[in-house]
């Protein structure tokens, strides 16, 4: 799926690598996004987001592959699940997404 149109007004897509750059820079920083790069090559990870103006607004990762859980432990996932990961929101649109929740970004 590369594009979501949904009920919120929000156009939901898949990310590249050149979206990640138009994000927060305090959050995404020269360590994240090359951790980034890794995951986008990574096919058991697929990012997903919001851009708005030109910024973006939105991002989360759904891995296909396992869940991280604390102290290095993850839980395999099955063929037919996905995790919600590392989703982040830029602060000036973090009110515009008040009221939609996780399950209907993704």
């Amino acid at each position: 799926i590369l594009e979501v149109k949904n009920n919120t007004g929000y156009i939901i897509r898949k990310l590249t690598f050149d979206d990640f750059l138009k994000g927060d820079a305090s959050y995404f920083t020269k360590i994240k996004l090359a951790d980034i790069k890794k995951r986008l090559i990574d096919k058991t990870y697929i990012p997903y987001g919001i851009v708005i103006n030109n910024k973006l607004a939105y991002s989360a990762w759904i891995s296909l592959d396992k869940l991280p859980l604390p102290y290095n432990f993850e839980l395999k996932l099955n063929e037919d699940e996905g995790a919600l990961l590392d989703d982040y929101c830029m602060p000036e649109f973090r009110r515009s997404f008040t009221n939609m929740g996780k399950n209907e970004v993704l």
